[in-house]
């Protein structure tokens, strides 16, 4: 149940990440950990050049910048995607260290993509009361970094 929690937390911590990179989610900036979608390999962009060189990858969507499942063994951002990851840590009152804690059951992190291609259109179905979208998502590596 604990470790369940701290996934919970991880996950929260994620989103909140996420949020904060909305609505360009897909742009890489210096200090991002880029996801390569077809291996799932992470990749440090060091610097406004190179972020510019691989923004076209982004756009056919072989890469994406990366968000934090934070633990012992997660590799961070840095630049301003890194100020980010630590200022939602420390809005929520942690720091990373916390998650390599024995009570935390040591998790080790991971870095994960802020987005995923869908493999097909996405069907919208009107009804009375909502809306009903279906998509497919592919199997996404976590590498544990």
């Amino acid at each position: 149940m604990r470790n369940l929690i701290v996934n919970a937390f991880q996950s929260e911590l994620f989103n909140r990440v996420l949020a904060r990179r909305m609505p360009e989610i897909g742009k890489l900036e210096s200090g991002d950990l880029a996801y390569l979608h077809r291996n799932g390999a992470v990749f440090r962009i060091s610097s406004a050049e190179q972020a510019i060189a691989e923004q076209k990858r982004a756009e056919l969507f072989e890469i994406s910048p990366s968000g934090p499942l934070f633990g012992e063994k997660m590799i961070a951002a840095e630049g301003r995607p890194g100020q980010l990851e630590r200022e939602v840590l420390a809005e929520a009152g942690v720091q990373a260290a916390d998650f390599s804690r024995p009570e935390a059951g040591r998790q080790p992190g991971a870095r994960r993509s802020l987005r995923v291609p869908l493999h097909e259109a996405p069907i919208v179905n009107e009804e009375p009361d909502g809306v009903t979208v279906s998509f497919a998502l592919p199997s996404v590596r976590m590498p544990r970094c």
